[in-house]
C-alpha cells in the first residue's frame, strides 16, 4: 500500500490513534487507512494497544494485542433483568413457586 509509511510515521511521532484519528490527520479515506492497518499488522509493524468505546487503538512496534472489552449489556437485557427482579420482590416468598 502507498499509505503504510505515512501511518507509521504518524504513529511514532504523534502517538496512538484509531483509524478515523489517522484519516482526519492525514486526510486520507478510512477505508484506505483501515487497508493499510492491516497490512501492517500482518507485517507486525504495529498493535491494538488499547480499545476506547469499542475501536480498536494503535500503536507503532510490536506486542501483544490489547484485549477486547466485554461487551455491555444491552438496554433491553438490563431492564429486562430490572422487571424480573422487580416482580420476585414483590412476590416475596411466593416468587420461586411461579
Amino acid at each position: 500500500m502507498k499509505y503504510e509509511a505515512e501511518i507509521q510515521d504518524s504513529l511514532i511521532t504523534i502517538g496512538p490513534m484509531t483509524v478515523h484519528e489517522l484519516s482526519l490527520q492525514l486526510r486520507l479515506p478510512s477505508q484506505d487507512v483501515h487497508k493499510a492497518i492491516v497490512s501492517l499488522k500482518s507485517l507486525k509493524q504495529i498493535y491494538v494497544c488499547a480499545w476506547e468505546d469499542g475501536t480498536q487503538v494503535y500503536a507503532a512496534g510490536y506486542a501483544r494485542d490489547a484485549k477486547k472489552p466485554p461487551p455491555k449489556p444491552a438496554i433491553n437485557q438490563t431492564f429486562s433483568a430490572y422487571l424480573t427482579a422487580k416482580t420476585h420482590r414483590k412476590m416475596g416468598v411466593w416468587a420461586g413457586l411461579m
